[in-house]
């Protein structure tokens, strides 16, 4: 493996209830009650298209990216002075980075890919949610990102915690790396396509398992 490229909410970042009230503000802000089960199958898209689904299914029209841009505003503030990264998350990235290329494709936008500052230092590519060729788990994005790093798709390993984003990497021809956590269970990120399912990112640094191993890193 040459390059390892990293889905952020989840994943990198422990914000799963942030995001869930961001959205939910919004929705109230409508005059909508939209529990969390609802959004939760709809993570991992583009913000913009989980908006468009849940308003469609209600019967209702919008500017869709505006409410995109209101729902980050509500992630911001309240984020604020939060640190949510995973524990040690700088640090495995930082090891990481002598050793592999490093990249990042995530559904959420670029405006709030961007609230992350410095942190992006560590990722050679970037591709947000409105950014994406076709939303996850159509291939076209990380085939775009193995290209635009002069990689074969073979050379990378996508890492994600939803099964929609080993589905992903699979249809793309990558290995594809399940980070097991309260939402999705090793079983449902296996179902979904990963050829191996970790408990912690600290775990990456045995990446070279990855190359014949399809079972769980104990």
């Amino acid at each position: 493996m040459k390059a390892i490229i990293f889905d952020l909410n989840g994943t990198l970042l422990d914000d799963y209830e942030y995001n869930i009230k961001a959205f939910q503000m919004v929705f109230e802000r409508l005059g909508l009650s939209i529990p969390h089960e609802r959004l939760d199958v709809l993570l991992g898209k583009p913000t913009s298209h989980i908006i468009e689904q849940v308003l469609q299914e209600n019967g209702m029209e919008a500017d869709y990216r505006a409410l995109a841009s209101e729902k980050v505003d509500n992630y911001m503030k309240i984020t604020a002075g939060q640190d949510a990264f995973f524990p040690g998350v700088r640090e495995i990235l930082s090891s990481l980075k002598g050793s592999y290329r490093i990249g990042m494709f995530t559904g959420v936008t670029r405006k709030q890919v961007d609230t992350l500052g410095g942190f992006l230092d560590f990722f050679e590519l970037i591709v947000a949610g409105e950014e994406a060729i076709k939303p996850k788990p159509a291939p076209d994005t990380l085939l775009y990102m193995a290209e635009k790093m002069g990689l074969d798709p073979k050379e990378c390993v996508y890492v994600g915690d939803m099964p929609q984003d080993m589905t992903l990497a699979r249809n793309a021809g990558m290995a594809a790396i399940g980070v097991e956590n309260r939402m999705f269970s090793a079983e449902a990120l296996f179902d979904g396509g990963a050829t191996t399912v970790i408990k912690a990112l600290g775990e990456l640094r045995r990446l070279s398992l990855l190359r014949h191993s399809t079972k769980k890193i104990p």
